[in-house]
């Protein structure tokens, strides 16, 4: 990707081929072989489809939803700069709508103009991730898989290719967690009037939630599977589809008691290249 990115559970695959996550051009340098490709000044639209749900779990019981929301977002991504092997990638939000339904009931909201600057390698790493929020809009600040993104194959692709590495992106805590995935090509297929090489990624993780005790491993554990379409005729993403699972320990209330269960939250993403 794709680049996608997920807030409590919530905003990081959208991020995560924003690369992070989970919308970047490339360039087809030589039979097979797929780059990145960033043009100072180019610009691209992407329509963000994404839905988040989270439940409880108990052991052996019936799930229970906490929490549904749905947005559509049109993002506007420019290439600000490219030089030394980096590039500077701005995303802005231009329009778009937030649903959340809880217990409590529902609201909308309007997404928020706030600009997230991405930093990336050539080979798609995200470097870095900075915002930038126009006056009067608070900064949401680090989210959690912040930078998410996951390198193209360095050698030519070949139908059944397979690739393994690990990256690192933003924790729950502030801190890093190491990602580790699998990525492979499919062959060629057609989104559009575009023809496209078909990528799939598989990754998994674990991260600490701050409730382990000294000494334990990490208690929270992501997963998820990541398609892609490259546009070979006009080297960007026609298409990204993805779902993250995002699954911590946690306590519920009862008239009988506090119960061990497991949070899980499922986030799926669309997005497609627009005119």
């Amino acid at each position: 990707m794709t680049r996608a990115a997920i807030s409590a559970g919530g905003s990081a695959l959208c991020r995560l081929r924003a690369r992070g996550a989970l919308l970047s051009a490339f360039l087809l340098l030589g039979p097979g072989l797929l780059q990145y490709r960033y043009i100072p000044g180019s610009v691209t639209r992407y329509r963000v489809e994404q839905t988040v749900r989270t439940t409880l779990e108990p052991k052996g019981g019936e799930a229970r939803l906490v929490a549904e929301q749905a947005s559509t977002i049109i993002a506007r991504r420019q290439v600000v700069r490219s030089i030394g092997g980096k590039a500077t990638v701005e995303e802005t939000p231009v329009e778009g709508q937030v649903r959340t339904r809880t217990s409590g009931g529902a609201i909308e909201h309007v997404v928020d103009p706030v600009t997230r600057i991405f930093t990336y390698a050539r080979d798609g790493r995200c470097l870095g991730v900075a915002r930038r929020a126009p006056q009067g809009v608070k900064d949401p600040g680090p989210q959690f898989l912040d930078g998410l993104s996951f390198p193209l194959p360095l050698k030519p692709t070949v139908r059944g290719m397979q690739w393994k590495a690990t990256l690192t992106a933003r924790g729950a805590r502030n801190d890093r967690i190491t990602i580790r995935f699998t990525g492979r090509y499919l062959g060629e297929a057609r989104r559009g009037d575009h023809p496209c090489a078909h990528l799939a990624f598989t990754f998994k993780a674990a991260f600490r939630t701050g409730h382990e005790k000294a000494g334990s491993a990490p208690a929270g554990t992501i997963d998820g599977t990541i398609t892609q379409y490259f546009a070979r005729d006009i080297g960007q993403d026609a298409e990204v589809t993805g779902t993250l699972r995002r699954t911590v320990p946690a306590t519920a209330t009862a008239r009988e008691g506090a119960t061990s269960v497991r949070s899980v939250t499922t986030i799926r993403v669309r997005q497609a290249l627009l005119p």
